[in-house]
């Protein structure tokens, strides 16, 4: 994040020291970046005076921020005390300041192993540079556990309640499958978690797509037909699905009995084998622990799912 320092004086015996110390420790770690005022202003002059080590490190810091800086990322303002203070804004005093600026950003998934995993492929395939940033000793951003989208409704709720408490705003965000079954539909559970997410003010992205699966590029099917041939029937029907119904159709599980309407005219006209709804229920776990399909730009355009991920990286370092 961006860090704006709005003091008009710095007291060593109020703690101030010790605080400035620690927010440069995170500055140090890359997580956050100077951007005003300049480190040479005076109201600095007594804190760099007795710690000179992180003079250079704020000019350095200031200066990238001013030749590179990402002004979509989120500002800190950091202010002399609580009157000052508007945490809605993102405006904190200094100790407050340094319990927000010391989380990770964590981001909330249904399964961190395997949703994760999925994840940061697609991320290192758009963005690798925001991909080390997850793999860091000490990352600024990680996924966390869900457990399935009712759970992360009420760990938002949790986190957010403990968080207000403390008068403190959470760094957390969440990404989850929208569970779409045909264009336009969301399931009942997604569409809870973006309103909970919305009105707590949580940064929420549901899936274009139906899930994981149907993100996968052809080359991820056909490996797992060659390391199974038993999936090759199931898996030519998958890529010989149009584009709009293999965005949608449960690659997982297959079609159940009972359609909907939307689910029926998507599916219209189209021929199953005899007695088969096909599925490749574990392509996911296939893609994350046997296949070593490199993906590519390519894969995510052909996938028509460049432009979603490109969002989903935005998303990502607009709140680190």
């Amino acid at each position: 994040m961006r860090l704006r320092f709005a003091l008009s004086e710095i007291n060593q015996e109020s703690d101030h020291f010790e605080f400035i110390t620690r927010i440069m420790g995170t500055i140090a770690d890359g997580w956050h970046e100077w951007i005003d005022p300049p480190p040479d202003d005076p109201v600095f002059a007594a804190y760099f005076g007795t710690h000179r080590q992180y003079e250079e490190l704020a000019l350095k810091s200031f200066s990238q921020a001013v030749a590179y800086s990402n002004s979509d990322s989120r500002t800190v303002v950091i202010v002399a005390g609580e009157d000052e203070a508007d945490f809605e804004a993102d405006h904190y005093p200094l100790k407050r300041a340094l319990d927000y600026l010391a989380q990770p950003l964590r981001i909330l998934v249904e399964n961190e192993v395997a949703d994760g995993h999925f994840y940061l492929r697609y991320i290192r395939a758009v963005d690798p540079d925001l991909a080390k940033r997850f793999e860091e000793a000490r990352p600024p951003a990680m996924f966390d556990q869900g457990g399935g989208k009712m759970e992360v409704v009420n760990l938002v709720t949790a986190r957010v309640a403990r968080a207000t408490k403390n008068r403190l705003r959470i760094r957390l965000a969440v990404i989850v499958d929208s569970d779409s079954r045909y264009p336009g539909h969301l399931s009942a559970e997604t569409l809870k978690l973006i309103n909970v997410c919305g009105i707590r003010h949580i940064p929420v992205h549901a899936t274009w797509k139906r899930a994981q699966e149907n993100y996968l590029p052809d080359g991820v099917f056909r490996s797992a037909a060659e390391y199974d041939p038993n999936f090759q029937n199931n898996v030519e029907f998958i890529l010989a699905l149009s584009p709009e119904q293999r965005n949608h159709y449960p690659i997982k599980s297959g079609l159940p009995e009972n359609l909907s309407d939307g689910e029926r005219n998507l599916y219209i006209g189209m021929a199953f084998p005899a007695g088969s709804k096909p599925k490749v229920h574990r392509i996911a776990e296939f893609f994350r622990t046997k296949c070593e399909f490199e993906l590519e730009l390519d894969d995510l355009v052909a996938r028509s799912c460049l432009d979603e991920f490109q969002r989903i990286t935005e998303f990502i370092r607009r709140e680190l």
